[in-house]
């Protein structure tokens, strides 16, 4: 027969997504393309439950719940398009 009896549960859970976005400067030829990759500001939850129940039958359960967001990002892409994207974004339309 067991004296005492542990136990810890850990769970997360996200939703996360990326945005791909293409502007092309048509004013110029070649035309000029800038590609971006952005990850939009997103919900994290972590939970952790820890239990003990003894032989006689005493048992004790807690739980701690946490939520935040993460903020978003952009991420480089090779360098021949930050290149040309400092060019789209700079010139005066």
């Amino acid at each position: 027969m067991d004296f005492m009896r542990t136990g810890v549960e850990v769970s997360f859970e996200t939703e996360a997504s990326l945005d791909f976005i293409t502007t092309v400067q048509f004013s110029e030829y070649p035309f000029l393309v800038c590609m971006q990759m952005d990850k939009t500001t997103f919900p994290f939850s972590e939970s952790v439950t820890k239990y003990e129940s003894l032989s006689s039958g005493k048992s004790i359960m807690s739980q701690k719940r946490k939520k935040q967001l993460v903020p978003g990002s952009e991420f480089p892409l090779h360098q021949e398009n930050s290149n040309m994207c400092k060019r789209v974004f700079d010139s005066s339309w």
